[in-house]
């Protein structure tokens, strides 16, 4: 678990604004220095380490569309290459989206229409089977977030 993030070690405490200080610093010491391909390889390790311990804060938000982002690169640099998007690759967008979607983060509405239109071209006339959990769990955690969010703010 963290891998490459061994050194230094990440803040133990889930606090969101460490977590924040501990990503900006991979993203400046880390791969700062390295190819697109290469920082996604290191980032997308270090903020699923971040959203296991600070995802369901409902200020959360706009890490897990970072991570989302990221996750969907890869596929999306796949095809403007040419190439053919490989299974694992559809498989990490498809979970990136429905972890964030049903975390208790708030501020995911556009995520979550992001992923609607991307099952929709993915998959087809299968989206909507493809969904109906997701968006039915998405539906609950934003109900739970909105729930939530004065508890934190408090």
């Amino acid at each position: 678990r963290g891998g490459a993030f061994s050194e230094p070690s990440p803040p133990p405490l889930p606090q969101l604004p460490l977590w924040h200080l501990f990503l900006k610093f991979v993203r400046e010491h880390k791969v700062a220095q390295l190819e697109r391909s290469a920082a996604r390889a290191q980032l997308v390790p270090a903020l699923e380490l971040l959203l296991e311990a600070v995802g369901a804060d409902p200020s959360a938000g706009p890490l897990w569309t970072e991570y989302v982002s990221l996750t969907a690169a890869a596929e999306a640099g796949a095809e403007a290459d040419g190439a053919l998007v490989s299974a694992a690759e559809l498989s990490a967008t498809r979970k990136a989206y429905q972890a964030a979607l049903t975390s208790c983060a708030a501020g995911l509405d556009g995520l979550l229409r992001e992923y609607e239109a991307w099952e929709t071209r993915t998959s087809g006339s299968q989206a909507k089977a493809m969904m109906h959990d997701t968006l039915e769990k998405a539906a609950a955690a934003r109900k739970a977030s909105r729930e939530r969010l004065p508890l934190f703010a408090a």
